[in-house]
C-alpha cells in the first residue's frame, strides 16, 4: 500500500483545499436531507414563463374545455 501511495503524483495544496471545502459544503446537504426528502430545482436554466392575468378561465385561449 505504501508503494502505491508513493507512486501517485502529488496533489497541489490548492486542489486539496478545494476538495476539503467541497466536502464541507456537502455536509450542508446532509443537514438539509435530515429534514426534507426532496430537493427540487428548475429543469431548464431559463426564467419561468410570464403568468397570465387572472380572470374568467373560460375566456382564456389556453384553457381546455372540461365538459362545461
Amino acid at each position: 500500500m505504501a508503494r502505491f501511495m508513493l507512486s501517485l503524483s502529488d496533489t497541489p495544496a490548492a486542489d486539496y483545499i478545494d476538495a476539503v471545502q467541497a466536502a464541507e459544503r456537502l455536509n450542508g446537504y446532509a443537514v438539509y436531507f435530515q429534514k426534507y426528502d426532496v430537493f427540487l430545482t428548475p429543469v431548464l436554466p431559463t426564467p419561468s414563463l410570464q403568468a397570465q392575468p387572472s380572470g374568467d378561465a373560460d375566456q382564456r385561449p389556453d384553457c381546455e374545455d372540461h365538459g362545461n
